[in-house]
């Protein structure tokens, strides 16, 4: 079975949020003086990469990955709920990239330039079916608990109000957090997507050009 879906409302609004987001332990905003714990990154073109293929294996392992590895040059995991007020921004940020990529068309072996997977820390079904009716990018699916669960490991990313839960208790990431992905190496571009999106700059241009590095 898929463990992605694909949403077709094209348009996001910004919705007030009186509630303050959670970000995991260890976790600091953007514009902290203070970096995320970074005991497993090295060194990257950008920002740092996560070796993915130390302990907890290739990303192709995940069924929600696999479609978007094999036909995309560049993918962004966007960890984030609709609860979160200060994922409130990004999502409209990191969708006015993703549909601005339709002018530069496919790259010449035909793949897609660059593909986002959301996956939520929603609360409820309904939750996050009312931010991905918003969206123009393909969202894990929240019957697939185990999928986003399995994905937020992986990354050492998730909401603080989960992390408990999750067993993550002290990790590096907390929501909002969108890591780059070189589909072809699987590797992280970058782990701060979200300042770049942010940033109003060529966010796109920029993670192309860490492509292959």
């Amino acid at each position: 079975r898929n463990h992605y879906i694909k949403p077709s409302i094209l348009s996001l609004k910004r919705k007030s949020r009186s509630t303050r987001c959670q970000p995991a332990q260890g976790y600091l905003p953007d514009n902290h003086n203070t970096k995320p714990k970074t005991s497993h990154l090295h060194v990257g073109i950008h920002n740092q990469h996560i070796n993915l293929y130390k302990s907890m294996g290739p990303l192709s392992q995940f069924q929600s990955l696999t479609k978007p590895l094999a036909s995309c040059k560049i993918l962004g995991i966007l960890f984030a709920s609709s609860w979160c007020p200060d994922c409130t921004p990004v999502m409209p940020a990191v969708k006015l990239v993703y549909d601005g990529q339709s002018n530069e068309g496919t790259s010449d072996d035909g793949k897609k330039t660059f593909e986002v997977l959301y996956v939520s820390s929603d609360r409820s079904a309904e939750e996050m079916s009312n931010i991905v009716s918003l969206m123009s990018f393909p969202a894990v699916a929240f019957e697939a608990s185990k999928e986003r669960a399995d994905l937020k490991k992986h990354f050492d990313c998730c909401a603080g109000k989960e992390a408990g839960e999750l067993g993550m208790a002290g990790k590096a990431y907390g929501i909002p957090t969108l890591f780059i992905i070189d589909c072809a190496t699987e590797k992280i571009i970058t782990a701060d997507g979200v300042s770049d999106v942010m940033s109003g700059n060529d966010a796109l241009g920029k993670w192309l050009e860490g492509v292959g590095k």
